[in-house]
């Protein structure tokens, strides 16, 4: 029994050495980029971010990985990801979409340019604008701490939801503006109605129609949430 548990034993280890020996080691691989969406409305407190849209020739790629370098007022970004092939075995042709957010940092105002991929037959050049700061502060007015966006299918309406750390600020007005291509940012202000705020999370929906001012298809939602954070999602706008 002891050498028929050996001899099993040995015929494991020897298959999991030849598996390691076929299946080479994942590498990193440059990753088209199809689109570019740059919400408007950053100013120099804000942590800009952006989104690439894309997709995946084969399911040997996964984990997509955009790095960021900054020459003066151009900021390179090179999407990258991980290609794994199973040994032998040949990669699903499965077309995977993927979407993936960028977040710029903070930066000074001025026009940047944007360039993703840079010499690849696929680069996307792209431009954004930094206005200056109106205070010191974060963000300018206090916004809502949106956590998601829930969509209809069919619907205009989109609705924010997520929790705000007390009770002491309401919701004031909900700006929802364009770039003139393809993205609506939307600002969910809120205005302090009390002096003392203690804290307790108050959790809070508000709906948001969104207007068809854009002639895109298909357009990013960019909202602005509490502490210069932001929750962005694609929105079907036909």
């Amino acid at each position: 029994m002891k050498n028929k548990l050996t001899v099993l034993l040995g015929v494991f280890c020897t298959s999991l050495a030849l598996s390691a020996a076929v299946a080479p080691a994942p590498i990193k691989r440059t990753i088209a980029v199809s689109h570019v969406y740059i919400p408007y409305g950053f100013d120099s407190n804000d942590t800009s971010t952006l989104l690439l849209e894309g997709a995946f020739p084969n399911l040997c790629y996964q984990n997509p990985e955009a790095k960021v370098t900054h020459e003066g007022n151009k900021i390179n970004i090179e999407m990258t990801a991980t290609y794994r092939k199973p040994g032998n075995a040949q990669c699903a042709q499965l077309v995977l979409p993927f979407v993936q957010q960028v977040s710029l940092g903070i930066l000074d105002r001025g026009n940047y340019e944007i360039v993703v991929n840079e010499g690849s037959m696929e680069e996307k050049r792209e431009g954004l604008y930094i206005e200056e700061a109106a205070s010191h502060a974060v963000d300018s007015y206090v916004y809502a701490n949106v956590e998601y966006i829930e969509k209809k299918e069919d619907s205009r309406t989109v609705t924010l939801v997520g929790y705000n750390p007390s009770d002491c600020f309401q919701l004031k007005e909900v700006g929802v503006f364009n770039n003139d291509k393809d993205t609506y940012s939307i600002t969910p202000i809120m205005e302090q109605v009390r002096a003392h705020c203690p804290m307790k999370m108050t959790p809070f929906r508000y709906e948001v129609e969104i207007p068809k001012s854009l002639k895109v298809r298909q357009a990013l939602l960019h909202v602005r949430s509490m502490n210069g954070n932001s929750v962005n999602t694609l929105f079907n706008n036909h």
